[in-house]
Parts: C-alpha cells; structure tokens; sequence
C-alpha cells in the first residue's frame, strides 16, 4: 500500500494555463435551462397579452437554433404601460406593446392559440389558431381581421425572437471567464497544479 500525498491549489493559485483547464471542466458539466430567464420572459409576454405555458429552445450556435412557445393570447390582457414600466428602456419590447396594443383596441375581443410544431425550436415552428370576434362572439371577417391575424403572428414571431436574444445573452454570461470562475471559488473546488480537478476519496 503506498501513500500518495497530493498537493491541491484554489482556482486564483492557478497558472492562466492551468485556470484555462479548470474553467473548461467546469464548463464541461453546465447544463443550461434558461429558467430564471424564462420566468421573466413570460412575465414580460403576459404584459402583452400572453399566457405562455411553455418556452422552447436550442442554442446557441447551430443552424435552426431559436425559441418559441405554447400559449394563448387575448387582447383584453394587453397592458402596455405596465410592460413599458417593467423594462423601460428595451426598445424592442416597447415596440411590440404598442403594436399588440393597437391591434387589441381595434380588435377587442381576438384571441388565439400557438403551439410548437416540430423538431426545431425557432419562430417558425409554430401553428396559430385565431378568433377575431366581435362583442357577440360572432366571427368577424374581410381585410382589416386578415390583416389583424398576419400582424399577430408577426408580432408574436419578433416576441419570440426576442426571447432567444435574452436567452442567448444570459448563456454567454454564464459561461463567461470571469463568471466561471466565480462560480468555482464559490464552490470551493481544488485542482492539481495544471488545473486538473482534485477529488479527495
């Protein structure tokens, strides 16, 4: 039986080399959900009128990466100064608000459903089934309701796009160096002098 003592370093006693290392075992084992993102991603949709049930996606560096999402939309939820008060400096969901909110008085009682569709996770893969109704519940037809109907959907895809940017910029910080690192001394984790993991048995 031999003993082996083994000398362990903190992740900031570490060459830059051996930080790299240490960096990329951590990275190696980091499953990224997107929960705490999505959470106020739907916050951000119920403002415009969404209750959104559940937000797909892939990422972040591959050919039909992107987010979507299941839900209804109904234009009497639409509150547009409470979402311009919850971000108010994102050009992009203001933007949105304003349209969805024009589109919800002129259409007061619309609604629809979207549901993924597919493999892929991107804006596209998705299906709407819309009501354009009046009052009575009576369906209202000709080119001011067909256009209402490909104004939402386009408006829905630029929200989900909008998602996936949130998305992806909540990613890259996680994974950025100096948050790697963070996480490891938070951790308390120990490597060998070139940045392999130490575990104690």
């Amino acid at each position: 039986m031999k003993t082996i003592e083994l000398t362990t370093y903190g992740y900031r006693e570490l060459s830059s080399k051996a930080k790299e290392k240490a960096r990329a075992w951590f990275r190696e084992g980091l499953e990224y959900d997107g929960e705490c993102q999505n959470e106020d991603s739907k916050q951000c949709a119920a403002f415009l009128g969404f209750d959104v049930k559940n937000i797909w996606f892939s990422g972040f560096s591959s050919q039909g990466d992107g987010a979507c999402f299941d839900g209804t939309w109904c234009a009497r939820d639409v509150n547009a100064t409470a979402l311009k008060e919850h971000a108010p400096i994102d050009s992009t969901l203001h933007r949105l608000a304003d349209e969805f909110e024009r589109i919800a008085k002129a259409f007061l009682f619309a609604s629809f459903t979207v549901a993924h569709r597919g493999y892929y996770c991107h804006k596209f893969c998705t299906d709407f089934t819309f009501s354009i109704v009046d009052e009575n519940g009576d369906e209202i037809t000709g080119n001011d309701a067909d256009k209402a109907e490909r104004d939402l959907t386009e408006a829905s895809r630029d929200l989900m796009e909008w998602i996936y940017c949130q998305l992806e910029k909540d990613y890259y910080w996680r994974v950025d160096d100096e948050q790697i690192a963070d996480s490891i001394e938070c951790n308390g984790y120990a490597f060998t002098v070139d940045g392999k993991r130490s575990v104690t048995l």
